[in-house]
Parts: structure tokens; sequence; C-alpha cells
């Protein structure tokens, strides 16, 4: 989201990197982390770039 002149957010940029629902999201110093349903856990950037994928659990990731 982008803060606008008005002084009200505006969407900006939709991110979709999972196959199922995002369970959790964790913040980190310069990027998030989402949890999902499909067994992956997406690192990413703050400008809503990936910058990693944790792959290999055996069900779905509940938390970060």
């Amino acid at each position: 989201f982008n803060l606008n002149a008005s002084g009200l957010y505006e969407f900006d940029k939709e991110l979709v990197y999972h196959e199922s629902f995002v369970y959790s999201l964790a913040t980190g110093y310069d990027c998030f982390f989402s949890a999902s349903k499909d067994k992956k856990i997406f690192m990413v950037d703050g400008h809503g770039s990936p910058i990693g994928c944790f792959e290999g659990h055996q069900n779905t990731v509940n938390c970060v």
C-alpha cells in the first residue's frame, strides 16, 4: 500500500506467491515471511519481491 496525497492508503502491488491460503506472517529486519497451507515459507523483501522459499515441510505451515 502507498499513502496518497489525501492521506489515504492505496493498493500498490498484489503479492501472489503461495498456491493456497496464507496462515501466518512475520516481519524481519528488512523483509517479511509468509507461511501457507501449501507447505512453503516465503521470504519477501520490502519491495514485495521474493528472496527465498523454504520448501520441504511435510504438512501445512501454520506459524512463522
